[in-house]
C-alpha cells in the first residue's frame, strides 16, 4: 500500500555500510597486504615472476630501473644496444677527403674492359692529381701545395705518440684504458 511518507526509503531495512556491495569491499580490506601485493601487481620484466613475491623476503627494498633506465630497468638491453651499439655492425669510418675526386665513381668500371678505365677516368694511374677548386673565389688556379714541413720543435712534438693522447682523465682512467666501442672477441 502506499503510505503518506514520500521518504519511505528513509526506513529501509538496508542502509549504507550494510549491503552487499560494502560487504565485499570489507571483505576485500580485511584481506592481509601481502595477498594484495602479491596478486595486483604485473609481472614487470620477468613473465613468470611477480617483483612484489621476489621482494616479500626483503621488506623496505623498492626494485626498479636505475637513473635514466628505459622501461624501469626492464629495457637495459636495449639501453646497451643504444649506447655501444649493436654487435657487429659498426663499421669504421673512411677518410675525409676536402675536394672533389677527379673521377666518378662509375658503374661501368665493375667487371669491364680494362683497357676502357683510362677513357672512362681520364687518369694516369699512380700520378698525384690535383685539380682546380670547384668555386674559385680568390684566384684561378691552386698552389700545388701538397707538403708544408713542420718546424723542428713540432716534429719532434708530433713524431712522439705520447703527445697525442693525454696520459690520464679526471677520475684516473688512463684514455687508452676508455672502452669507447663495442668489441666482441669471441
Amino acid at each position: 500500500m502506499f503510505g503518506t511518507n514520500s521518504v519511505d526509503w528513509f526506513n529501509a531495512p538496508t542502509r549504507i555500510r550494510s549491503d552487499e556491495y560494502d560487504q565485499a569491499a570489507k571483505s576485500v580490506g580485511n584481506t592481509s597486504t601481502l595477498t594484495r601485493q602479491t596478486t595486483g601487481m604485473e609481472s614487470a620484466c620477468s613473465d613468470t615472476l611477480n617483483p612484489a613475491a621476489a621482494m616479500a623476503d626483503q621488506p623496505g627494498f623498492i626494485a626498479r630501473g636505475g637513473f635514466g633506465q628505459p622501461g624501469g630497468g626492464c629495457a637495459v638491453d636495449a639501453n646497451t644496444d643504444l649506447r655501444w651499439g649493436i654487435p657487429g655492425a659498426w663499421r669504421q669510418k673512411g677518410k675525409h677527403e676536402l675536394w672533389s675526386r677527379p673521377f666518378a665513381t662509375t658503374p661501368d668500371m665493375g667487371g669491364g674492359n680494362p683497357t676502357a678505365v683510362d677513357d672512362e677516368t681520364k687518369l694516369i694511374h699512380a700520378a698525384s692529381i690535383r685539380n682546380r677548386k670547384e668555386a674559385s673565389s680568390v684566384m684561378d688556379s691552386a698552389i700545388p701545395n701538397f707538403y708544408q714541413p713542420l718546424i723542428d720543435i713540432k716534429q719532434s712534438e708530433y713524431s712522439n705518440p705520447n703527445n697525442w693522447i693525454y696520459d690520464w682523465t679526471r677520475g684516473g682512467d688512463a684514455t687508452r684504458l676508455v672502452q669507447t666501442k663495442r668489441v666482441d672477441v669471441s
